[in-house]
Formats: structure tokens, sequence, C-alpha cells
């Protein structure tokens, strides 16, 4: 059976089914006879038969080392091929946990810029309210230095006026004493 169909009895390797029997591995196509390949062994002799089968046997030896070599090398490449995936998968793994920490600090350091801000903003305005209180401070205390100023003036007029009083008086107390 080939294909969910019986063999004909007269089937051969080299025309199966109008070129279908290329799908039949080449490996196994030297081993496998079929009923008009027999016909043709026949006629060979047998030292011949023994050589074609020892050759056949050998080829598919080879093969077989050949199909081993290439199983091993894609088993390898498949092993490599693994390991660069676990290899990604724990650096990619790697990458979302530091992106994650990442993001956690830029969060914090966010947090941390708007209080500054905000505090910036608290100092700046305090900085004002006591430049604005310094300023009228300042103002005050130039009316009360113009103040001070004018009564050091109207202080030292009323001294003069009380020695002028003074003398005043005492003249005239000698012009009383006088009249006496």
């Amino acid at each position: 059976m080939h294909g969910g169909e019986p063999l004909r009895d007269d089937a051969s390797i080299r025309d199966f089914n109008g070129g279908v029997g290329c799908h039949i591995a080449s490996a196994i196509e030297d081993a496998l006879l079929f009923p008009r390949d027999m016909a043709g062994i026949k006629n060979v002799r047998k030292n011949e038969l023994i050589l074609n089968n020892k050759r056949y046997l050998g080829m598919i030896i080879q093969n077989t080392f050949k199909l081993d070599e290439m199983f091993n090398l894609c088993s390898n490449q498949l092993d490599d091929e693994r390991k660069k995936r676990a290899t990604a998968v724990q650096t990619l793994s790697q990458s979302e946990q530091d992106l994650a920490d990442a993001k956690k600090k830029l969060l914090t350091e966010e947090q941390a810029r708007k209080s500054a801000e905000l505090a910036l903003e608290g100092y700046q305005k305090q900085a004002e309210d006591q430049g604005n209180r310094l300023r009228e401070a300042n103002a005050k205390l130039k009316k009360a230095r113009e103040q001070a100023v004018a009564l050091r003036k109207h202080l030292e007029e009323t001294q003069k006026l009380r020695e002028q009083a003074e003398k005043s008086r005492e003249e005239a107390e000698k012009a009383k004493t006088e009249a006496e």
C-alpha cells in the first residue's frame, strides 16, 4: 500500500505512479524490490548482485552517518538557539524589571521635584512678603528718622526758647531786684 492505494504487480520505483515515486526516500529506494525490479535482478549474476548490494549498503550506511551528522548539527544549533532564547528572555525580563525600577525612581523623582517646586514657590512668596515688610519697615524707619530729626530741631528750638526764657526771667528778676 502506498498513499492508501494497493501497489500494482508491474510497479517499479523508477516510474511508480507517473513520477510520484520520487517521494520515497532514496536511502530505501534500492532496498525496496518490486516485481519488475526482481525480473531485472534475475538476469544479473550472483557476484554482481552481491557487489551491488554491498555498494548500496555502503551508500545507506554513509547516508546514515551523514544524517546522523546533520541531526547532531541541527541538534546543536537547536540547543544554541534555545540558549540564545533563554538568554534573550532573561535579558528581556531583567530589562523589564530595570524599566519598572526606573519608572518607580522617575515617579519618586517627579514627586520630589514637584514638592521642591511647591516649596520654592512658598519660599519665594515668603521672600516677597519679607521684602515688602522690609520696604515698609525701611519706609517707617525713614519716617521715624525724619520725625526724629524734626523733633531734634524742635527740641533745639525749644531749648533755645527755654534758654531765652531763662535769660528773660533772670533779666526780669534782675530788673525786679533792681526795681525793689
